[in-house]
């Protein structure tokens, strides 16, 4: 049964009539082993009695698969269970949406059907989202939003949460089912029309990171309470001395809420000057004043005192409430439910293609000493946290990309930051990078102190700078006038010559391009015309390939592991950092794979490249144990 050709529906009517005149319920086994036979690429899509595998109640109930030769549902109560047909379904390449949800079913039945002496090998199973990202940039996504988007095609996904474990399913129930495969399959063939070869090619960066990361939303992070709990009396003790600080100048009367932008928006709206309120960001939609923190900080620095610390006293209260609301008594109540605290690690989510992380958003977690110290170990000490992350992956990546000898040799054997300070404050790098290897001992007494505070906002000021910012804004973070702010500029420049015009480089062909940045492994990322300045030229190239070299150490660890047999397993990938649990016995082992994963996921990003002091790890009972 040949299916159209046309890619391109004008409404879902015309979609729906396609699929009915093609779809077939297959009533026996023997019809279903046939068509499997017959299959070598086809999309897939299931629908189950629970979210996730666990070997109790949950099972497979319809398999819906879709090709330009079959439209075709099993209903599993009929011809048999999943678990008969899964040996038949390892040859094909599968496409679906949201290729977690299909791995984690096919590898469970994968598991459950091995035997002591071998293991079935893996489905063949690739997501339709992924081929759209390597075009357009990643983003919030859904089977839905793209048929909208790429097919012209509004779906109905009432039925999704229907009950799938009912004796007799409805007609509406299996339209819906075999509909999905249906669009996934027109989805595939709209994408393969589109992408060239290397775009294509490019979806395995995010598609091989599948695994890894639901290996990593299954095991998650143990969390010693008790220290957690700590954390929450201090913050919490922050949070109240900022608010009392506020409550001096802005009692309820003033503003009922401190914990409303809207009403904090009002306030500023009367009390800051007309200069100050034109630049201040605003919602698109509503246009009231956004309330970051950053850009409080950064306008209470022009203010005089009291609102001066009036502003940074609420960017304070802000940030340790932000605390307390997401991961305060949350975290204790997930670790008392689940024994532990997992995330959801979504991929390709941010534009730039990077994870985003949600139902306990570890990427937020703060990366000082005492609230890390809070994840552990589990009790008992049979396991044990390897930790590893890139070191200044995003200035190394930018040196890479820019092809800048100086500064790949600064992020490599040197320092960046402290060049960096040594020449915004007039220092020799030399007297700078031996004063604070001195850690304030000796004759550096009294100036260390001073250097590593230079050293740090060199950082910030190397960061924004290449992420696009101009005198205005470095000049906040360097506490200086825009001429000095100009001046600093001009002496990084001068050093890192190539790095400082890739921004202008990427800028100018998102222009040339209508709005498509090139990026690493062939790809691009959409930006449309209103969002098409400097720092998003600047920042989405870099975060982009940092984001790919992610996924490919994701990928290499996993299989690592596996491969080498080691008892070890993911629990969490934060921005460029991996962590894992490992039998104490064989940490040794795992952290040399999790280290050389590492090391293999950046060379697939960028090949032949040097990896001297490309990663730091430690082996310890909490995450802090590498600082």
């Amino acid at each position: 049964m040949q299916l159209s050709n046309s890619h391109s529906y004008e409404n879902t009517d015309i979609m729906f009539g396609e699929f009915k005149k093609v779809f077939e319920i297959v009533k026996t086994r023997s019809r279903a082993l046939e068509i499997l036979a017959d299959i070598d690429e086809a999309a897939l899509d299931f629908e189950t009695t629970q979210l996730f595998p666990n070997g109790a109640d949950g099972f497979i109930r319809i398999t819906s698969i879709t090709n330009d030769d079959y439209c075709v549902l099993f209903d599993h109560m009929f011809i048999g269970e999943f678990d008969d047909y899964i040996e038949h379904m390892l040859t094909q390449r599968w496409w679906v949406y949201n290729a977690k949800f299909e791995i984690r079913w096919m590898d469970f039945y994968c598991e459950q059907n091995r035997n002591d002496d071998e293991q079935l090998p893996l489905a063949d199973v690739h997501d339709v989202d992924f081929l759209a990202k390597c075009h357009l940039g990643g983003g919030p996504s859904s089977l839905k939003i793209m048929c909208a988007r790429d097919l012209k095609c509004i779906i109905d996904k009432s039925e999704q949460m229907s009950n799938w474990a009912a004796p007799a399913l409805t007609e509406s129930q299996y339209n819906y089912a075999g509909f999905d495969a249906f669009l996934t399959w027109e989805l595939f063939k709209h994408w393969n029309g589109i992408l060239d070869d290397a775009k294509f090619t490019a979806h395995n960066v995010m598609n091989d990171a599948v695994r890894g990361t639901i290996e990593c939303e299954q095991v998650g992070l143990y969390l010693d309470e008790e220290a957690h709990l700590e954390n929450i009396r201090l913050w919490t003790i922050k949070r109240d001395t900022f608010e009392r600080y506020c409550r001096r100048y802005t009692p309820p009367s003033v503003i009922a809420n401190l914990g409303s932008s809207q009403q904090l928006g009002k306030f500023l709206e009367k009390e800051l000057h007309k200069s100050l309120l034109d630049v201040w960001p605003r919602t698109k939609k509503t246009k009231v004043l956004q309330i970051e923190n950053d850009y409080l900080k950064s306008v209470a620095r022009r203010l005089p005192y009291p609102m001066s610390r009036w502003m940074a006293a609420l960017a304070g209260m802000r940030y340790y409430n932000k605390y307390l609301s997401t991961y305060g008594d949350t975290l204790i109540t997930k670790n008392q439910l689940a024994g532990r605290i997992t995330s959801r690690f979504n991929i390709g989510m941010a534009r730039t293609i990077r994870y985003s992380s949600s139902d306990s958003n570890l990427q937020n977690i703060p990366r000082k000493v005492v609230v890390r110290r809070a994840f552990c170990s589990p009790r008992g000490g049979k396991q044990i946290m390897c930790l590893a992350d890139y070191k200044g992956v995003e200035v190394r990546t930018l040196a890479e990309l820019s092809g800048d000898e100086n500064l790949l040799h600064d992020a490599i054997y040197g320092d960046v930051h402290a060049a960096s300070a040594s020449q915004i404050y007039g220092h020799e790098l030399d007297w700078v990078m031996e004063a604070l290897a001195s850690e304030g001992a000796g004759e550096f007494s009294n100036v260390y102190t001073m250097l590593k505070a230079q050293r740090s906002t060199a950082k910030a000021f190397t960061f924004k700078l290449t992420y696009g910012a101009g005198p205005d804004s470095l000049s906040d973070v360097l506490k200086c006038t825009y001429d000095g702010a100009v001046e600093a500029i001009n002496k990084w420049a001068e050093r890192y010559s190539n790095a400082f015009g890739y921004r202008n480089t990427m800028h100018d062909a998102m222009i040339a391009s209508g709005g498509f940045i090139p990026v690493t492994g062939g790809t691009t990322i959409y930006v449309p015309k209103w969002d098409q300045s400097m720092p998003v030229a600047a920042n989405y190239p870099i975060q982009s390939a940092a984001a790919k070299v992610m996924y490919r150490a994701v990928y290499h660890v996993h299989r690592l592991f596996r491969e080498r047999d080691i008892p070890a397993y993911m629990a969490a990938t934060v921005h460029d950092e991996i962590l894992t649990y490992s039998d104490v016995d064989y940490a040794d082992e795992a952290m040399e794979a999790q280290v050389e994963g590492m090391r293999l996921g950046w060379l697939d990003v960028f090949p032949g490249s040097n990896t001297d002091n490309l990663v730091d790890f430690a082996i310890g009972h909490t995450w802090a144990a590498k600082p």
